[in-house]
């Protein structure tokens, strides 16, 4: 595979389709205070437990029905960023597989009405992926509490070999991910064909495949530096403030800092949203070179008939 192929057309693809941002920022829905101070800002409370005694009264005082509203209001931001980032993900695939066969003009109507013949599959991926994540998680997590508790926190040491190797099969297990997400929409499969498939392709390309992953991971590091640079000038002088111990008062500078702030999210969002949609692009890329697929989706996938042996969702 020619590395530099795959990222320079990758770049290309989402530079001359910009509608594919959107689907970056999309696809970043689904799935980041402190401060000292605390001496003087404790001195100007009569009693240490009054803000305490504020905040149960403040709580009290709200209604019930404002916490079923707040709580379904929160269901439904999750739900939609669910929903969002799946599309995003299936619209960053369909959308660089038709940039990769020469098609320009993609519109976000075509691909947003393209995707959803694949929602569920890959809504149905992403899930088995999460419990499979999950489940390792907890099958960590609990040991190490129990041995950190028992051994006074001395055990944890032993289990930094452990957290080594478990970090690399996280790495691993995205790479997998992302050639099962690229097979689910190209090669038209079922969640658990499309794990097969990206596990196949995985191991056939061992070699590629990490080192790919590696130029993506530093370079996105090394952009996500770039991008904190702004972030933490613009925040400044409030975390001085808030070390200071004056952590409610609101000066000119801290409004400045909070429109700048203000302004700059906005554009972090976007830029993310590029980053994302790049990101998947080469992935995508990887899985076209690397296994040789002719593109079965430059047409309209109105209603794509899986394979025999293939899942259906």
């Amino acid at each position: 595979m020619n590395y530099g192929e795959v990222l320079s057309k990758a770049w290309k693809i989402i530079w001359h389709n910009k509608v594919l941002w959107i689907f970056g920022i999309m696809a970043g829905c689904s799935g980041s205070t402190g401060g000292s101070g605390n001496f003087q800002f404790r001195q100007t409370m009569q009693d240490n437990g009054e803000l305490s005694q504020q905040i149960q009264r403040f709580i009290e005082s709200i209604p019930v029905y404002a916490w079923v509203l707040l709580a379904l209001g929160v269901l439904l931001l999750i739900v939609l960023g669910l929903y969002l980032g799946t599309i995003g993900r299936i619209g960053l695939v369909l959308g660089t597989v038709r940039g990769d066969d020469g098609q320009q003009k993609q519109t976000l109507g075509k691909l947003w009405g393209d995707s959803q013949p694949y929602f569920w599959r890959m809504f149905l991926l992403n899930l088995l992926v999460g419990i499979l994540s999950l489940v390792i998680a907890l099958i960590i997590f609990v040991p190490t509490v129990i041995l950190t508790v028992l051994t006074a926190g001395i055990g944890v040491i032993c289990l930094i070999p452990l957290i080594c190797v478990l970090a690399i099969a996280v790495w691993v297990v995205s790479i997998i991910v992302e050639q099962a997400a690229a097979a689910l929409v190209i090669e038209n499969l079922g969640p658990i064909d499309a794990l097969r498939r990206g596990w196949t392709v995985f191991r056939a390309n061992l070699g590629a495949l990490v080192v790919i992953a590696l130029i993506i991971s530093i370079g996105s590091f090394l952009i996500s530096l770039v991008l904190a640079v702004p972030m933490v000038i613009t925040l400044l002088p409030i975390m001085i403030q808030m070390m200071n111990g004056d952590p409610f008062s609101m000066t000119g500078i801290t409004w400045a800092s909070v429109g700048l702030l203000a302004l700059y999210l906005p554009v972090l969002l976007v830029v993310n949203g590029i980053i994302i949609g790049y990101i998947r692009s080469v992935w995508t890329l990887c899985f076209r070179r690397l296994t040789a697929v002719s593109p079965p989706v430059s047409l309209t996938p109105a209603s794509p008939e899986p394979p025999s042996g293939a899942a259906v969702y």
